[in-house]
């Protein structure tokens, strides 16, 4: 045998040995074939909605008794004196899978927790589809009992007679579209979080939270009653609220960052104890701010509103903000406020008070009929700077009154630095 022929022989045995090495033993091992495959409950572990998995009964087209995970195959239609899917267990998710729940005239609620007030029903979640023309609630998870950790996500609720969406404490709704529902669109118990939401043409509150709670990048639309309503220590950041009868209606609460339009009524109303900070009102049918008790503005802007821009009630601090082209006054004091740092310009009145005790200090006051106008007795105005207006200081008796003078030589020659800028 030749050299050259051996080297062939020898490549050709190395490249079959590879070939048997990567293909490994094909002989079968013994005994019965075991499938290796996942089976459809592996790959799939929930449990589809319909008449045999979760039959109904007289008060609902289907009805979930146990825990697990539960999810459509299809379109719900509903019936007459029925809800479409009543949950009568805790611990539940339901994935709607795109599809509608559609109710009919006579109908009861979409999907509603069942029980009555004595079945405290928690953790249930709904998700992924819409729910609409019910003659109840779209989502109804609220009864007043103790039911708590809802989360409804990416729901479109629309033209069902009473709310949209509806949960009590500790709900969780994001990313939900609810539209021309007959009562509230959201509306939640305490300790709730609203995120992401859009709430449109219903006849009550866009969005209406219990105490404790939080809205956050909310757009509330030509709602009839408040577009975002909330009580107690709760915190709204980052929403509109346009074309509703009130823009927003909050007790002892924080609001920043968020716009006021084309209400109406007013723009804000802030109840006792509230922070409006970074927040926009203009255009409104009423004020743009309203404050009912002591109350925080700060960075605000109120403008084109058909009353006045800011009402500051009682011990109300109004700082730092910019009031311009409103109806009646810029900033109206009912007493007892502090008006400072603040620019008001082309309003009848700059600043106005007819009560008492109120601080008006450090003011720009331009182009306005009357620049301040106080009234009241033991008020006190010093350091503001008033040019342009049509009467630039309307001061009564029994006022601390800083200098007032409209030269360069009566600012020069003042003793103390009170002095208030006028002419």
């Amino acid at each position: 045998m030749t050299r050259s022929a051996l080297v062939l022989l020898c490549g050709l045995f190395g490249v079959a040995l590879v070939f048997t090495t990567l293909a490994g033993n094909l002989m079968p091992p013994a005994g019965p074939v075991v499938p290796t495959m996942k089976t459809l409950d592996q790959v799939e572990p929930r449990i589809p909605i319909g008449p045999t998995t979760t039959p109904g009964d007289a008060n609902s087209v289907y009805r979930i008794s146990s825990p697990g995970s539960y999810y459509l195959m299809g379109n719900v239609t509903g019936a007459v004196g029925k809800s479409g899917i009543v949950i009568d267990a805790s611990d539940v998710q339901i994935d709607l899978m795109g599809y509608t729940v559609r109710g009919v005239v006579g109908s009861n609620a979409g999907i509603a927790k069942g029980g009555g007030l004595g079945n405290n029903l928690v953790n249930i979640r709904i998700a992924n589809g819409v729910v609409r023309d019910w003659g109840d609630d779209g989502v109804q998870l609220a009864d007043g009992a103790q039911n708590y950790n809802h989360h409804v996500e990416r729901i479109v609720a629309t033209n069902n007679g009473g709310s949209g969406i509806s949960c009590d404490d500790n709900a969780l709704v994001e990313r939900c579209l609810v539209r021309m529902n007959g009562f509230f669109g959201v509306s939640t118990g305490t300790g709730s979080s609203v995120l992401s939401c859009v709430s449109r043409d219903n006849t009550q509150a866009g969005v209406r939270v219990g105490s404790g709670s939080i809205v956050r990048d909310c757009n509330a639309v030509a709602n009839g009653g408040e577009g975002i309503l909330c009580s107690a220590y709760s915190m709204i950041t980052n929403c509109t609220s346009n074309s509703n009868s009130i823009g927003f209606l909050l007790l002892e609460s924080s609001i920043s960052s968020c716009t006021a339009s084309f209400n109406s009524g007013t723009g804000f109303v802030l109840d006792t104890g509230c922070s409006a900070t970074n927040c926009v009102s203009n255009q409104n049918g009423l004020e743009g701010f309203q404050t009912l008790g002591a109350n925080t503005l700060s960075l605000c802007n109120a403008k084109s509103n058909v009353g006045n821009g800011i009402i500051a009630d009682r011990a109300t601090s109004v700082m730092n903000c910019s009031v311009s082209s409103n109806g009646v006054s810029g900033i109206l004091s009912l007493g007892f406020a502090t008006i400072m740092n603040n620019t008001c310009d082309n309003n009848i009145w700059g600043i106005r008070t007819t009560a008492n005790l109120s601080r008006i200090e450090g003011n720009t006051v331009l182009n306005n009929s009357t620049g301040i106008s106080v009234s009241g007795t033991n008020n006190m105005v010093i350091r503001n700077y008033c040019l342009g207006n049509t009467t630039s200081f309307n001061i009564g008796p029994n006022t601390f009154l800083g200098t007032v003078t409209g030269t360069n030589a009566g600012m020069n020659a003042a003793t103390n630095g009170n002095i208030n800028v006028g002419g």
